[in-house]
């Protein structure tokens, strides 16, 4: 099959879909008006829309819904969670860029700033220092033993951000789930849309057991999917999935309750929507408010480090004039 130019990972393709197959076309009808005539010749010669899906590279979930609701007849509901569902993931992925965009700029200029004062400015007034009978403070010492060392070693730097770089990567999983404070807002994210996956599932009709299994096998994070696996061959065995998820320690308390409402009141798929709503609200908050307590800490670092230098290299030259004096 060749390569499409054909995007199936917007979330307008989704919404637009959803609303030609609810207006009762056949999903050929549906994209020709789309004039995906790429799609329509694979269709017609038999494969089914996720087994093309699959061959463009679209993400894991999509094609298991796809492949699921295929079967039911729901496709037209699959697609606009699925929309739904690429909104939520893109408006997360805004939040964490905003989170960490203030952050980030004012650690770049933090360090352009340091690296002029002390690869540029510092060297050279070093030799009034070193000419200077006065004692130099500790700060200055620092300051040029740090000069010196990225003047003549700025390799072993690059060496050492690059590996610390690799290494927060290769381990972030584990600082994602074991960091103070990140911990909760990353399992307010992971929650969230673990109950929306399955929300989705059950109203496209969708059993809980082929629902549970999917959404643990799409899963991305080692330990998320362990415990989804757990409470997928848990309701395999006949065990009730309220009763899985308030024995199962990585999931909340509060979460069992109301899924045991919705499993007497028939509506669990609105449940666990409900669910997965109230944790994305969760997680919005977290966001703000670690934005919010991140951006004076930003500011106090800069202006500490900063400020370091600058002490630095005044407290010497304060030293000389008294000196003269």
């Amino acid at each position: 099959m060749q390569k499409s130019s054909e995007s199936w990972e917007e979330v307008e393709v989704y919404e637009k879909l959803a609303f030609l197959l609810s207006a009762h076309m056949s999903v050929v009808e549906a994209l020709s008006i789309m004039k995906y005539t790429e799609t329509i010749t694979y269709l017609k010669k038999g494969i089914a829309l996720h087994q093309i899906l699959k061959t463009k590279k679209i993400h894991t979930h999509i094609v298991s819904r796809i492949s699921q609701v295929e079967r039911t007849g729901t496709l037209a509901q699959a697609c606009a969670d699925i929309a739904q569902t690429l909104e939520k993931e893109r408006e997360i992925k805004s939040k964490i860029t905003l989170a960490l965009l203030y952050p980030t700029i004012l650690f770049l200029v933090t360090t352009g700033i340091v690296v002029f004062l002390v690869a540029y400015i510092f060297p050279k007034m070093l030799p009034l220092f070193m000419t200077s009978k006065t004692a130099l403070p500790m700060t200055t010492r620092t300051v040029l033993w740090v000069s010196h060392s990225v003047i003549h070693f700025w390799w072993v730097y690059v060496i050492v951000i690059f590996t610390v770089v690799v290494f927060v990567l290769h381990k972030r999983e584990f600082f994602l789930n074991h960091t103070p404070l990140v911990e909760d807002w990353f399992k307010a994210q992971k929650i969230s849309q673990y109950f929306s996956r399955i929300g989705s599932y059950i109203d496209s009709g969708i059993s809980l057991d082929i629902a549970t299994t999917e959404c643990a096998q799409v899963e991305p994070t080692i330990r998320y999917k362990a415990a989804f696996i757990h409470v997928a061959e848990s309701i395999e065995q006949g065990i009730s999935f309220s009763y899985v998820i308030e024995q199962h320690s990585l999931f909340p308390k509060d979460i069992a309750p109301m899924l045991i409402v919705g499993e007497n009141s028939g509506r669990l798929g609105d449940m666990c929507k409900k669910i997965a709503e109230q944790y994305d609200r969760k997680f919005s908050n977290l966001t703000k408010k670690y934005t919010t307590a991140i951006e004076p800490l930003a500011m106090l670092c800069m202006g500490g480090v900063v400020g370091f230098v600058a002490l630095s290299m005044i407290t010497p030259l304060y030293s000389i004039t008294q000196h003269v004096q």
